[in-house]
């Protein structure tokens, strides 16, 4: 259920209705911002350096909340990726893109920062080119594994090797 439509099934939602306006408005409460490659750390709007500090460029009616230079704000906390934070860490120390949202998350009352990016898709082989000079297909079933070998066009030559997995 999405968070609308808990509002009309509080009861089984088992939220009040000031549980679930808290998360409502809570839903609202972000920040988002794509990456820019070339631009320093991947991210010109908000900004995160390797050591984690975190700092977020003001448009210009909120220029003069800045605390530091350049209309930039610094958040007082540091942050850390723990799920794949050196492909991040090489991300940002060569200014490829890094996009980052930073959201509210009400029922542990704590703000949170994620980082994504594009990956470069895993270079492929033509199906002509890896049925050249045939390959082994492998068959994966519960108890057994089987293995055949392919001719250049993709059927079977002899009859299958069966390795048992149990």
């Amino acid at each position: 259920m999405k968070c609308l439509e808990f509002r009309h099934y509080l009861d089984a939602a088992g939220l009040t209705e000031s549980e679930w306006r808290s998360r409502w408005e809570a839903a609202r409460w972000f920040l988002a911002a794509d990456g820019e490659s070339g631009k320093r750390y991947g991210n010109e709007t908000i900004r995160i350096t390797s050591d984690g500090e975190v700092s977020i460029r003001l448009p210009a009616p909120l220029v003069h909340l800045a605390n530091a230079p350049y209309g930039r704000y610094t958040l007082a906390c540091r942050v850390a990726f723990a799920h794949r934070g050196t492909e991040w860490a090489d991300r940002i120390a060569a200014d490829r893109a890094v996009a980052y949202r930073i959201h509210l998350d009400p029922d542990r009352g704590r703000w949170y920062i994620t980082a994504s990016w594009q990956t470069l898709p895993a270079p492929t082989v033509p199906m002509s080119a890896a049925l050249a000079h045939g390959v082994i297909a492998v068959d994966t079933d519960a108890d057994h594994l089987a293995a055949w070998r392919l001719d250049s066009h993709g059927n079977p030559i002899g009859n299958p090797r069966r390795f048992p997995t149990t």
